[in-house]
């Protein structure tokens, strides 16, 4: 969609795809593909375009029955090549079934029941804000940890303020499990330019209750560090390779459990994106902010893309029960400020 009136004589465009046609990193792809790095670029003129014909019904019964069967396949030449070699096999295994296990008992293990976990309708709010992505790296080289790391802990500070502000105490905070679901890329080097989701994930408890920034950076620092040795990310892969070939009957109802449990309160997404400006028929992209769709019992979703120098966040909220979504925006930029004010001090 074109949106055109926008003060300041500026335009935007407003696309929205399915997840299972791109993902964050091929996104970005695609988007370097649509946009232009040269702000004056001569354009042949492409040939009339025509879509091809629907496939028929019998058409996508032979090309989803094609896919169901080829990935059994896949994994028993996975298997074949492993048998190669007994002690990797054995290593392999043993860091699948661990993998499998962490995922499964994160499901079935709830997260804190908080006024961000009601039902959700279908009517939303959006709201954003930018950071300089140098100063976020100031943050990370002062006082350690990654950038996502500091991403986190921003968050963490956020939640903490606006569930005080909301009836939730800090003490309650403290004992209680706040988790967030973070996509992980799993796309290969090879893989880049192909359309498709890779991706895997982990849910990282977030230490809301700190109030003090460089302890609340320093906790995220090593649950994430913690998670990155773990094996949960390579469980989540192999459930959803698994998931190409099992009955859409059982995903579902997996997937119903998992969120009516509240394995996670929150969905944090952070994509890296093209650090040039890129241009559309000469008219430079200012600014462009990410939406995460909303999940059963999920009233916020977060999600980051640089682009720039710039560290564009977009926060997509149940119209109905976070009226304030305004509020929660001013939280997370104090939080962060508060990152940032310590890291002058070293």
């Amino acid at each position: 969609w074109v949106i055109e009136g926008i003060e300041g004589g500026v335009f935007a465009l407003v696309s929205k795809v399915h997840h299972c046609m791109v993902d964050g990193i091929s996104g970005v792809d695609l988007l370097q593909v649509l946009l232009s790095p040269f702000p004056q670029e001569d354009f042949e003129r492409a040939p009339i375009w025509s879509p091809r014909r629907e496939p028929k019904p019998v058409e996508l019964l032979r090309d989803a029955t094609l896919r169901r069967v080829r990935a059994p396949r896949l994994l028993r030449r996975r298997l074949q090549r492993s048998l190669r070699d007994p002690n990797g096999l054995l290593h392999d295994t043993r860091d699948t079934l661990e993998g499998i296990r962490e995922v499964v008992l994160q499901g079935f293990r709830p997260s804190l029941d908080t006024p961000l976990n009601r039902p959700i309708g279908p009517h939303r709010r959006f709201d954003w804000t930018t950071m300089d992505l140098d100063e976020v790296k100031r943050v990370k080289k002062a006082l350690g940890g990654t950038v996502n790391d500091v991403v986190l802990a921003a968050v963490a500070g956020a939640v903490g303020r606006y569930l005080e502000s909301h009836g939730v105490p800090e003490h309650d905070q403290r004992n209680s499990d706040f988790r967030v679901f973070c996509p992980v890329s799993v796309r290969r080097a090879g893989e880049r330019g192909a359309l498709g989701n890779r991706v895997s994930s982990m849910i990282a408890r977030l230490p809301i209750y700190e109030r003090h920034p460089v302890r609340r950076l320093n906790a995220v620092s090593r649950t994430m560090g913690d998670l990155k040795k773990s094996k949960q990310a390579l469980g989540a892969e192999i459930l959803t390779s698994v998931s190409e070939w099992t009955s859409p009957t059982l995903i579902s109802a997996a997937a119903r459990i998992s969120f009516r449990n509240r394995a996670s309160n929150m969905v944090v997404t952070n994509v890296p994106g093209p650090q040039i400006p890129l241009y559309l028929l000469g008219a430079k992209m200012l600014e462009t902010y990410p939406m995460v769709p909303l999940f059963m019992n999920q009233c916020l979703g977060i999600a980051l893309f640089s682009y720039a120098g710039a560290l564009h966040w977009g926060l997509n909220a149940d119209w109905d029960q976070i009226p304030d979504l305004h509020e929660f925006v001013a939280a997370l930029e104090e939080s962060f400020g508060e990152l940032r004010d310590a890291a002058d001090k070293v």
